[in-house]
C-alpha cells in the first residue's frame, strides 16, 4: 500500500486518527514522518508514523507515547545496526 492509497482510505473512512506501521523501503527512504505529515494534510486525519518502542494508549482520548530514545525515528537508522 502506498501513502496515496492510505490517503484515499482515510478520506473515505474518516477515522479519529491513523498510524502508519510496517514500512516498505519506499516509505523508509521517503521518511515515514514526512509521509505521515503529508497524509494528515491531504486527508485531514491525524496520522502518525510508528517508531520502535512507541505505545498507543486508547481511552477517552488517544495518547501516543514515544520512547525517550528516539534514535529509531531517523529513516535509515535500522540499516546501520
Amino acid at each position: 500500500m502506498t501513502t496515496d492509497d492510505a490517503i484515499s482510505i482515510l478520506k473515505v473512512a474518516k477515522p479519529e486518527a491513523a498510524i502508519f506501521t510496517h514500512f516498505g523501503m519506499q516509505m523508509i527512504f521517503r521518511e515515514p514522518q514526512k509521509e505521515a505529515a503529508r497524509a494528515t494534510r491531504e486527508s485531514q486525519v491525524p496520522v502518525t508514523a510508528a517508531i520502535e518502542g512507541m505505545r498507543v494508549v486508547i481511552s477517552d482520548e488517544i495518547q501516543i507515547v514515544k520512547p525517550a530514545d528516539e534514535r529509531s525515528t531517523k529513516p535509515n537508522s535500522f540499516l546501520n545496526r
